[in-house]
């Protein structure tokens, strides 16, 4: 006797408890695909498109130098700007972001190495001009404003090698230095224009350019329709990292 002769001499009440095991069993196993499929795929995101954020605070510097006082300074700083290190969410360490690094054997020299064709938002190229500017020019400046930048580096030699190569020498092994070399790089060509006295007050605090991910598309406004600030930022078609999405 097979099972469909067999089915017919089920009762109704038979039937619908057949029918209902069945549909158990086939939900059953689309949960169990499902679920393999969402804990062995990872959603990716598609370029462009437009993506908007709100944030609790106000815009006072988008500086690599100052944005530490300020959290929305923090964000947009480390849209705009890059540094010859970065810290990697996945990898939950220091790894290289403008340049690769060496440290010597006694843990007191770190060599840095641009990446190839870096340039900065206005289309400028970047070399260790910059890195010499940013930490000797203003950072070792005795009259630098951000006290806690100018101890870190007080006592490190920093040394231009070529425009591709610098070095930075410390007094004693400090295995945190690569942390310090994360902040983001000021471009020379236009921050020596500016006096050290009016650094703070530089348009270019609010109209930055830098050589990160994202660069400004339109400066920092006020919308009286909304009551907030706005600053609106595109991606930088020439960054040196993976295009931002």
């Amino acid at each position: 006797m097979n099972l469909f002769y067999r089915a017919k001499l089920f009762s109704r009440r038979e039937k619908i408890l057949l029918g209902a095991i069945l549909l158990i069993f086939v939900l059953g196993w689309l949960g169990v695909g499902w679920l393999f499929y969402l804990t062995n795929s990872e959603k990716v995101a598609s370029g462009g498109g437009t993506y908007l954020e709100g944030m609790v605070g106000k815009v006072n510097l988008i500086n690599p130098l100052f944005a530490d006082y300020n959290p929305v300074d923090q964000d947009l700083a480390s849209l705009i700007f890059a540094g010859l290190t970065k810290y990697d969410l996945e990898q939950k360490k220091i790894v290289p972001d403008l340049a690769h690094y060496e440290v010597d054997q006694k843990l007191t020299t770190y060599t840095f190495t641009l990446k190839d064709n870096l340039k900065w938002h206005d289309g400028a190229p970047l070399t260790t001009d910059d890195i010499i500017f940013t930490y000797q020019s203003l950072i070792q400046n005795p009259d630098f404003p951000n006290a806690f930048l100018k101890a870190n580096f007080r006592e490190i030699e920093i040394k231009k090698i070529n425009d591709k190569q610098i070095s930075f020498k410390l007094k004693k092994p400090y295995y945190f230095f690569p942390t310090l070399t994360t902040m983001g790089l000021l471009p020379k060509h236009l921050w020596e224009k500016i006096p050290l006295d009016k650094i703070i007050s530089a348009s270019l605090n609010t109209q930055p350019i830098g050589c990160g991910p994202y660069k400004i598309k339109e400066p920092l406004q006020f919308n009286e329709t909304t009551g907030v600030y706005e600053v609106y930022l595109e991606a930088f078609k020439d960054y040196h990292g993976p295009a931002p999405k």
